[in-house]
């Protein structure tokens, strides 16, 4: 069984309005002689009541007035941020027990940073620790090394 082909609507050539529809035209719209015009009010309804909880007309509602500077509003600022850890005073005194020189040089400089942020990091106990670890133990270890010159003693088997 065959079906036959589906047939096309045949359409209008372009431009044409369809057949069967009548060609668009718009009237235009004429306000009625009560309306206001552009920027006038509508007069009150309901002899000149306002509804309840509503504001006198040609004010917005919900809007209040603005604060004061200084007088807490809206809380427009952002929480203060928290101080952050300065690497260089970990990696400092973690350094300290190792390598003392470089752990000496790195909590120099994490403390110098630390004392610049004005507060925004964290880390001046360490900075100061890796200090003093570091410098104590060149110190020992220069007093060993200096020690030990002056007693070695030669033998010969």
């Amino acid at each position: 069984m065959s079906y036959p082909p589906p047939q096309q609507p045949q359409q209008p050539p372009y431009g044409q309005p369809p057949q069967d529809r009548p060609p668009y035209n718009p009237q235009p719209q004429t306000q009625p002689q009560d309306a206001p015009q552009y920027g006038q009010e509508y007069p009150p309804q309901y002899g000149g009541q306002q509804p309840q909880g509503m504001p006198p007309y040609g004010q917005q509602p919900g809007y209040e007035q603005a604060q004061p500077y200084g007088q807490p509003g809206y809380g427009g600022f952002a929480p203060p941020m928290q101080p952050r850890w300065n690497g260089l005073a970990i990696a400092g005194f973690i350094l300290s027990f190792f390598i003392s020189l470089v752990g000496l040089i790195l909590s120099i400089i994490a403390l110098n940073q630390i004392n610049k942020s004005g507060g925004m990091q964290k880390g001046k106990g360490l900075a100061l620790a890796g200090i003093i670890i570091s410098a104590l133990s060149i110190i020992v270890s220069l007093l060993l090394i200096f020690s030990s010159r002056g007693s070695t003693t030669t033998t010969f088997f």
